[in-house]
């Protein structure tokens, strides 16, 4: 591995792994060359906090789309519910029509 060339670098700590490169950092392993392991640490860590914003912004997309197909569906219920309630108030009065008609047809 040419310690300057950050190709080079970058890919040791590829095959090296996270841990590995900060052990060695730790242990001085790089010498004074640390600056492109440690810009690598750097890169990663950057693109697991990434990766975790993407899944939080997935996962608040998909609870705002669940809400919105639940206030839909709320909204539907409710309307039916409407609409059920005024075809109960129109058998209720048609009920009491047939109930005053057969009273004065007596």
């Amino acid at each position: 591995m040419n310690i300057n060339d950050k190709e080079s670098v970058y890919g040791e700590c590829e095959k090296l792994g996270e841990a590995e490169v900060r052990s060695k950092i730790d242990a001085g392993e790089f010498g004074g060359h640390s600056a492109f392991p440690r810009q690598w640490l750097l890169e990663k860590a950057d693109e697991r906090l990434r990766q975790k914003e993407r899944e939080e912004t997935e996962r608040s997309e998909r609870a705002i789309s669940a809400a919105e197909q639940s206030a839909f569906t709320a909204e539907r219920a409710a309307i039916a519910a409407r609409n059920s309630a005024r075809w109960t108030m129109w058998a209720a009065v048609i009920a009491l029509l047939s109930i005053i008609v057969q009273y004065l047809t007596k």
